[in-house]
């Protein structure tokens, strides 16, 4: 705590702090002859949206330190396109293979390694898994996260290792149709 000008403050230490923004991709399209469902690209909705949830995620802060999406196509597209419209540069994005078909265990794994120096961090991939990892690491209750839905959750912790489940707050909930 610090005083200024005789009242007592709580100083913020943003080390002791980690952002999460966990989001699904963006509307795919089923129409095409895809040889596999890891194949399938966003439809024109899904394309459209992304501008419309990058806005959001601009007024509302995010900004993270390094992005690490699923393989997939349609993930990949998600990212790019957030990358495009947020003119986030210079941030090191990083596809992983095992992000596409992984469920919660496997994404706390990934998550616990993350390099501590990195206080916000945001991850791409597909439900149900985002959806059970916003109702694991905070007190939300979500039945779907949106396609194109976004989710903030902040840990008071100093390192990703700290991370329990309903130890985060979730601060940012939306997604392409929420119009509020």
């Amino acid at each position: 705590m610090d005083r200024v000008l005789g009242f007592t403050c709580m100083v913020f230490d943003a080390s002791l702090m980690k952002t999460l923004h966990l989001i699904r991709h963006f509307k795919s399209d089923w129409s095409g002859d895809w040889s596999s469902d890891f194949e399938r690209k966003l439809n024109d909705r899904g394309r459209s949206d992304i501008p419309v949830m990058a806005e959001k995620l601009k007024h509302a802060g995010a900004d993270p330190q390094a992005i690490f999406h699923s393989a997939a196509v349609r993930t990949t597209l998600t990212c790019q396109g957030l990358l495009h419209h947020c003119n986030w540069r210079n941030i090191p994005v990083q596809s992983v293979s095992e992000f596409y078909g992984a469920g919660i265990g496997e994404f706390m794994h990934f998550i616990d390694h993350l390099d501590d120096r990195y206080s916000e961090v945001m991850l791409i991939g597909h439900n149900p898994t985002m959806t059970d990892l916003i109702n694991y690491l905070s007190k939300a209750r979500l039945d779907n996260l949106p396609t194109g839905g976004w989710a903030e959750i902040r840990f008071d912790v100093a390192s990703w290792k700290d991370l329990r489940p309903k130890s985060g707050s979730l601060v940012e909930l939306d997604f392409p149709k929420n119009r509020s």
